[in-house]
């Protein structure tokens, strides 16, 4: 580095530093924009481009039905399918690669009927165990013929007992037994009398609560304040469930109740739902058979950004947390 007319040395070097320095801040800013860059167009992606999605099945007259739905995303750049036949069959797919098969394998042979747990082996000094009578040990001494269990000899009665007959006895004890066992059976009458009153009283006073509550929350809920917040949270559910509907749907079915009747009253209620469902959904009579066959599909999409706008409206919104701050002083108020 050449130094300008009038210029130190040292402030030389100090501008050389501070052209490192500057380099270094412009690389790393543009690594941070790019970065950041990345983030917001993955994010505009998540939020701006919606998952799509298509249901297809059909009942068959003989055999099992036969269903399935896929989410797709990004040109099918991450797919998911759950198909329905002989089983549930799921299969995930990103860029075409399947990430999860749809039947995981059993590590290990599979497991027989006549399969049996392997014995332990026999050590090789043991002998082989017999089931007869074996030797009888050294220490045990000779056994005379005439030898058994020796029983105490009948000594003299005690001077002052007196003799009981067996009958007399007998009655005794069936007695005390009896009365045995009428006072366990009062006991335990009673002790089940008590424990039904308690669980009575436990049942009535929980009750008393629940209605104290049950009537203080409906107190709050009939309020003006309340009931605008509830009108608020019904009219964007409306608009987030008509958003998660399909917006494509045709059925093709052929009904058959066996009985005139009733077939007609399924007609009947076809034409009530003619103006909401139009041609999407076609239903063949049959008077003379018990039937249901047909084929049906929908589609439709669901865009991150509409739904989280919708749940962020009521949860955002100051009176909800107005609202939940009041239930909470509430329930720690009177509990």
């Amino acid at each position: 580095m050449k130094l300008q007319r009038g210029q130190k040395p040292w402030q030389g070097v100090f501008r050389g530093h501070m052209e490192v320095f500057l380099f270094i801040l412009k690389t790393a800013g543009i690594i941070l924009l790019i970065i950041l860059g990345l983030f917001l167009a993955f994010a505009a992606l998540l939020l701006f481009v919606p998952v799509r999605y298509r249901a297809e099945g059909s009942l068959p007259e003989e055999g099992r039905p036969k269903a399935y739905i896929r989410f797709t995303w990004l040109l099918r750049l991450v797919s998911f399918r759950a198909e329905y036949a002989e089983g549930l069959h799921m299969t995930v797919r990103v860029a075409g690669i399947r990430v999860r098969p749809e039947k995981w394998k059993k590590s290990g042979p599979p497991k027989t009927a006549g399969s049996q747990v392997p014995r332990e082996p026999v050590p090789a000094g043991s002998g082989p165990v017999s089931s007869g009578p074996g030797p009888v040990p050294a220490d045990s001494g000779p056994v005379s013929p005439g030898s058994g269990p020796v029983s105490p000899e009948p000594g003299p009665a005690s001077s002052g007992s007196l003799p009981v007959s067996g009958a007399e006895e007998s009655q005794n004890g069936l007695g005390k037994k009896g009365l045995v066992l009428l006072k366990n059976k009062l006991s335990g009458l009673l002790r089940g009398l008590r424990d039904g009153k308690r669980t009575l009283e436990g049942f009535m006073d929980r009750g008393k609560r629940i209605w104290t509550a049950a009537a203080r929350y409906l107190r709050i809920l009939t309020e003006e304040e309340s009931q605008r917040l509830l009108r608020m949270i019904w009219e964007q559910g409306k608009k987030l469930l008509f958003h998660l509907m399909p917006k494509k749907i045709s059925a093709d079915l052929t009904v058959g109740a066996g009985d005139p009747a009733v077939t007609g009253n399924v007609l009947a209620v076809h034409g009530i739902l003619y103006p909401w469902i139009g041609d999407t959904v076609h239903i063949v009579p049959d008077f003379d058979e018990e039937r249901l066959c047909g084929e049906f599909c929908m589609s439709g999409r669901i865009r991150a950004c509409t739904v989280l706008y919708h749940i962020l409206r009521v949860v955002l919104d100051k009176r909800t947390w107005i609202f939940i701050r009041r239930l909470k002083k509430e329930e720690l108020t009177n509990g």
